[in-house]
């Protein structure tokens, strides 16, 4: 159960990460908030739960998909995605951050591992009282995107880069 809770997240960071490469294409409605709750407007309970969970937030804005809020923010000058049910219950929280953001000994397990790549970025998934990381790292020849979770790291993904430069050593 907790891989299923852990893949559902992932996949749905992995779905997140890849929209908001695409977010000139799609267009999420944003919707307002407001103390009355309509079909385009935030319930009360989601408001109050997502000020009774984040403090000290800037540049808050809600979209409705698919009968569950979004909603994007800053906090602690990182950017953050949540999603909510409309009972006020958080579903997810993402978090964009960089190597600075991961925890010491994540860091410290990837570059032993990982040596001669640079930390890209690291992205926070929190579902359910569990915490996973994704991991993009960068060398001269591949990009990788490495998962670290529940005290397991495992490589997503490997890409090869294309450069004249690589081409040329062929």
């Amino acid at each position: 159960m907790k891989k299923l809770v852990i893949s559902s997240a992932l996949s749905c960071a992995l779905s997140v990460f890849a929209i908001a490469n695409v977010s000139a294409q799609v267009q999420l409605p944003e919707i307002t908030v407001t103390s009355t709750a309509s079909g385009s407007e935030v319930s009360a309970k989601v408001t109050k739960a997502f000020s009774e969970t984040f403090k000290n937030v800037k540049d808050v804005r809600w979209y409705e998909i698919n009968k569950r809020y979004l909603v994007k923010f800053i906090m602690d000058d990182l950017r953050n995605h949540a999603v909510y049910a409309k009972n006020g219950h958080l579903i997810y929280q993402i978090t964009y951050g960089f190597e600075k953001n991961l925890p010491m000994d994540l860091s410290a397990q990837v570059k032993d591992k990982y040596y001669s790549y640079d930390i890209v970025s690291a992205i926070n998934i929190k579902q359910d009282g569990h915490n996973a990381w994704i991991v993009n790292l960068e060398d001269i020849r591949y990009l990788l995107m490495v998962r670290l979770a529940d005290g397991d790291m495992s490589e997503i993904k490997r890409l090869t880069k294309s450069s004249p430069q690589l081409d040329a050593s062929r």
